[in-house]
C-alpha cells in the first residue's frame, strides 16, 4: 500500500512471510497435541478447523509462519463457505509485494477486497474491520464498513464506529452516538473503547460527568491491557519454546554457539546473523563487534535482509567501520527492498532527516508508510505528526488523526504510543 496521500491504495497491505515447518514439534506438548487434533480435524473436512489452522500459519503463533499451508487450509475453508476461511485469503491476498508496479499492487488488493466482502457476507466481523481500515481515505465508505462490522459484534470495528461518530469523520460528529458506540465496543472487550469511555465520563463530552463509571472503565481497560500484555508475553514464550526444540537449542550457552558457527560456516544465512549476535551480545562468547559485523556482512552477502540491516547498522554507528551514513542508508534500502521493516523505518528516517540522502519527505512518507503497513508503530506516529505538523507536506489534520487511531486499532501497541496518540488526537479535537 502506498501511503502518501495521492498515492493510497484501496486497500492497506499487511506483511507474511513464508517459512516451511513441521506441524509437531519435537517434545510434544499440550499444545502440540491440539494442534495435531486440529489439523486432523481439518483433514476430515471441517471448514472451520480448516480455516483455523490455516490463520495459524498466517499469523505464526503455534507454528512459523508458512504462506503455502496457509494458502491451502484457508482456499479449501473458503471454498466450503467458511467466512473466517475468506478472510483469510484476503489477508493473503494483501501480502506486502515489494517491486512491484502500482497497477499489480492495486489489481492484488483488488482481489483481496473482493474476499473480504465475500467473508462480511458470510459474517465475518474481523473481513469488514480490514475493509474499513484499508478504505479510511474515503470515510463515508470506511464508516459503512465499521457499522457492518458492528453489526457481526466486532470489538474493534465497533470501536471505530464510535470514533467516527466522536471526530466525525463519514458522518455528523455526535459525542452522544460515539459514547453509545464504545459502550457496545468496551462490552465487546475493546480496551480503547474502556479508555475512551472514562475520559467521557470525566470530561462530560456525551455522557454525564460520573466519576465512579469513570474509574470503573479506567480500572477495566487497566486490567484488559494486562490480559492482552500475559497473552502475547505467552505466545512468545510458546514461540521461543517451539525453535529451541525444533533447533535441539536447549543447551548450554557455549553448545549454543558451536552449533550456530556449525551452521553458519555451511552457508545457513539467518544463522550467520545469529553468530553475529552473540559476538555482539557477548553472552555465548566474548563480545566482539568486529567479529559480529563480519558475520552480518556475510549474511548480507547471503541475501540475508537481516544481515543487510545490521550492516547499515555497523555505518551508521560506525560500529568496527567508519561512520558512513550514505552507505547505510544503501544497505538499508537493500535490505528495505526485500521487505524488511526496520530497514523501512530507517530509509524513511534517512529521507526525513536528510542524513546520508537528499531530504525528501514525500519518499519518507513511503517508506514510514511501507514500515507501517507490518505494523511498525513509530512509523505510524512519525507519519501522523508529519501531517499534523505540515513540515514538507500539506498540513492536513484530518490525515493525521488516521494515523493517530491506526496506532490506537493495533492490538500490539504498547500504552506509551497509545497515549501520545489518543493525546494527540485529542489535541487536534480541541484545535478544531
Amino acid at each position: 500500500m502506498m501511503n502518501t496521500r495521492a498515492g493510497r491504495l484501496s486497500v492497506a497491505a499487511w506483511v507474511v512471510v513464508a517459512l516451511a515447518v513441521p506441524a509437531v514439534w519435537p517434545g510434544t506438548s499440550a499444545a502440540d497435541e491440539e494442534l495435531a487434533a486440529l489439523r486432523t480435524k481439518a483433514e476430515s473436512g471441517d471448514a472451520d478447523a480448516m480455516a483455523r489452522l490455516g490463520h495459524l500459519y498466517l499469523e505464526g503463533n503455534e507454528v512459523e509462519k508458512d504462506y503455502a499451508e496457509a494458502l491451502k487450509w484457508c482456499t479449501k475453508a473458503a471454498e466450503g463457505g467458511n467466512g473466517f476461511g475468506m478472510y483469510g485469503m484476503g489477508l493473503l491476498s494483501e501480502g506486502n509485494q515489494t517491486g512491484e508496479d502500482l497497477q499489480t499492487a492495486e489489481a492484488r488488493l483488488a482481489r483481496a477486497a473482493e474476499w473480504y466482502i465475500k467473508a462480511g457476507e458470510a459474517g465475518s466481523g474481523d473481513a469488514m474491520y480490514r475493509m474499513g481500515v484499508g478504505v479510511d481515505a474515503d470515510t463515508a465508505k470506511a464508516v459503512a464498513c465499521y457499522r457492518r462490522a458492528a453489526e457481526l459484534k466486532h470489538p474493534k470495528g465497533t470501536y471505530e464506529l464510535g470514533s467516527a461518530y466522536m471526530h466525525g469523520l463519514g458522518v455528523k460528529a455526535d459525542p452522544t452516538q460515539a459514547a453509545k458506540w464504545f459502550q457496545k465496543a468496551a462490552e465487546l472487550g475493546d480496551r480503547d473503547a474502556m479508555s475512551q469511555l472514562a475520559r467521557m465520563y470525566t470530561s462530560g463530552k456525551g455522557v454525564r460527568k460520573n466519576a465512579a463509571k469513570a474509574a470503573e472503565w479506567q480500572r477495566k481497560a487497566e486490567e484488559a491491557l494486562e490480559k492482552e500484555v500475559a497473552t502475547l508475553q505467552a505466545q512468545e514464550a510458546k514461540k521461543r519454546a517451539r525453535l529451541k526444540a525444533e533447533r535441539g537449542e536447549d543447551v548450554s550457552d557455549e553448545t549454543a554457539f558451536e552449533l550456530t558457527r556449525k551452521a553458519a560456516e555451511s552457508g545457513d544465512a539467518e544463522a550467520m546473523v545469529r553468530l553475529g549476535l552473540m559476538y555482539y551480545r557477548g553472552k555465548e562468547v566474548e563480545h566482539d563487534i568486529r567479529e559480529a559485523v563480519r558475520w552480518y556482512r556475510k549474511a548480507a552477502d547471503a541475501g540475508s535482509a537481516r544481515g543487510m540491516h545490521f550492516v547499515g547498522l555497523a555505518y551508521s554507528q560506525g560500529h568496527s567501520v567508519d561512520r558512513d551514513s550514505v552507505e547505510a542508508v544503501r544497505w538499508y534500502r537493500k535490505a528495505a527492498d526485500k521487505g524488511f521493516p526496520a530497514s523501512m523505518y530507517y530509509l524513511g528516517q534517512a529521507y526525513h532527516s536528510g542524513e546520508g540522502i537528499e531530504r525528501d519527505t514525500p519518499e519518507a512518507l513511503k517508506w514510514y508508510g511501507k514500515a507501517a503497513d507490518t505494523g511498525v508503530i513509530d512509523a505510524m506516529l512519525k507519519i501522523a505528526t508529519i501531517y499534523e505538523t505540515g513540515r514538507g507536506v500539506d498540513k492536513d489534520t484530518a490525515e493525521a488523526a488516521k494515523w493517530y487511531r491506526r496506532v490506537l486499532a493495533t492490538p500490539t501497541a504498547e500504552s506509551i504510543y497509545t497515549k501520545a496518540a489518543q493525546e494527540a488526537l485529542d489535541r487536534l479535537e480541541k484545535d478544531n
